[in-house]
């Protein structure tokens, strides 16, 4: 334990901002889970994909103003998760 004031407004600091970054990784995590498994279900009605996409693409948007992740890691993000739903043959030109 910290015995220094500046040391354990430092720890303090560091668990807030880990459980807020935390936080923002989850729910991204969770939203790329949820459009994996609603991609792999087959009955993928376009115009539900077209909002999981627009609030997953939303989402890590913010992460990175949050400074949660680095730009290069926000692109990838979203890049992959194109490529998956192009993989399993849905035209994104239809629904984006």
């Amino acid at each position: 334990m910290a015995n220094i004031k500046s040391n354990e407004k430092r720890a303090r600091q560091n668990k807030k901002r880990y459980l807020r970054n935390k936080m923002w990784k989850d729910a991204v995590k969770k939203l790329r889970k949820q459009i994996i498994k609603y991609v792999l279900s087959g009955n993928v009605k376009k115009e539900e994909l077209k909002k999981m996409l627009r609030s997953y693409q939303s989402l890590v948007d913010k992460t990175y103003t949050k400074n949660v992740f680095k730009k290069n890691k926000v692109a990838r993000l979203k890049s992959r998760i194109y490529h998956f739903i192009e993989k399993h043959g849905i035209d994104l030109k239809q629904v984006a």
